[in-house]
């Protein structure tokens, strides 16, 4: 059996086995001059914020040959990311999947960061990167979008070689009428949406391959 048609095979019984959510995401990169516009057209189009600003921290694992970045970055499907999330003071183990029809993600809270941790798709797998950055949360009841700025970029196991970046990420995350809320962003949002990945992104941005 091919390698990909195996990995394909163990994604879908681990979606099955466990309680996973599907959801649409669409995200936005834009510099940060444009944060404050992008906030206001969200309020005008009657936004509210979900929470206040927080500081969220999660190390992304990978294996010695780096295969989770390179399937991303190769679009191969599915395949998934592996990491863990400190947000709300609370630890959780997160797996977020990308398959051919959409994206699904399930967690769980755990009470400490484990040095590795076995995959049954990607084998052993260790943190390599660490993302940090302020999140804003922004909801209208049906869609809830989410506002990364001030990332950070670290080498897990060198905390001196860092990356700070210059642009910031609105994600938009729908989970119910998925069609609706997809018209919705292209015909309110004057913003092009982009395919973009923070833990690629810092892969690049420190040298790590």
């Amino acid at each position: 059996m091919e390698l990909h048609t195996l990995k394909m095979i163990l994604i879908l019984y681990f979606m099955l086995k466990t309680k996973s959510e599907k959801r649409i995401e669409e995200k936005v990169k834009l510099p940060l001059i444009y944060k404050n516009n992008l906030l206001k057209n969200l309020f005008d189009l009657n936004f509210k914020y979900l929470h206040p600003e927080r500081i969220v921290s999660s190390i992304y694992y990978d294996n010695s040959t780096f295969q989770i970045y390179r399937d991303s970055v190769e679009g191969i499907v599915p395949r998934k990311k592996i990491r863990i999330r400190e947000s709300f003071g609370e630890l959780y183990l997160e797996h977020k999947f990308k398959n051919q029809d959409g994206k699904y993600k399930k967690h769980r809270k755990i009470n400490n960061i484990p040095n590795k941790i076995i995959d049954n798709i990607y084998g052993i797998t260790f943190p390599v990167c660490k993302i940090e950055y302020k999140r804003l949360y922004l909801t209208n009841n049906k869609i809830r979008i989410t506002v990364d700025s001030n990332l950070k970029y670290q080498n897990y196991r060198n905390s001196f070689s860092n990356y700070n970046v210059s642009f910031f990420i609105a994600e938009f995350k729908m989970y119910n009428n998925l069609e609706i809320s997809k018209n919705f962003i292209d015909s309110k949002i004057n913003f092009t949406s982009v395919k973009f990945s923070k833990y690629d992104d810092a892969i690049k941005k420190l040298h790590l391959v």
